[in-house]
């Protein structure tokens, strides 16, 4: 089960300076991919997330393979993952993704809780259910915006994150 974490919608970087306060507050944008089979569920995932102006929806893919040419033109910050979206098996998928990306984050979706197991056991991020009900996705987007601005302090930003996707993206073609 998910924890709950109230994160703000706006970056200002050092949170207790004093300078920091001073500054304008930027919107820090999270750019999400959809991956799953289903048109209705797509549907839902979109309309449920362009409620919130700091989520881009940067496209959608019914198949693993739709999947990766998404990634290749948009390298997102988050995909959500239809667990068993039809393709190559998920993880070689989940390899192929990171090879593409390596900064990407992943969120799980299945209608199968037993699933939860094996997707974290594979290497994505997050795992929701999707008999959960969507606080519980709007929760685990958030804990991803925490780790991508918690990493991109430490280490990346957006630049070299697009960098590193156009540089993957040269190398496939």
């Amino acid at each position: 089960m998910l924890g709950v974490f109230r994160l703000p919608l706006f970056y200002t970087g050092d949170r207790n300076s004093k300078q920091a306060a001073k500054q304008p507050q930027r919107q820090v944008y999270m750019r999400i991919l959809l991956a799953d089979d289903q048109l209705q569920v797509r549907s839902a995932l979109r309309l449920l997330l362009e409620q919130d102006p700091t989520i881009l929806v940067t496209g959608e893919a019914a198949s693993g393979e739709e999947l990766l040419e998404q990634i290749m033109t948009t390298c997102p910050d988050l995909i959500l993952l239809d667990w068993e979206l039809p393709g190559p098996l998920v993880e070689g998928l989940l390899a192929a993704i990171h090879d593409c990306c390596p900064n990407v984050l992943i969120i799980a979706l299945s209608g199968r809780s037993e699933a939860r197991h094996s997707a974290l056991a594979a290497g994505v991020d997050v795992f929701v259910s999707k008999g959960d009900p969507p606080e519980h996705l709007l929760e685990a987007i958030g804990i991803c915006r925490r780790h991508r601005s918690t990493r991109q302090n430490r280490k990346t930003s957006d630049t070299h994150h697009m960098n590193v996707c156009r540089s993957k993206r040269g190398q496939a073609r």
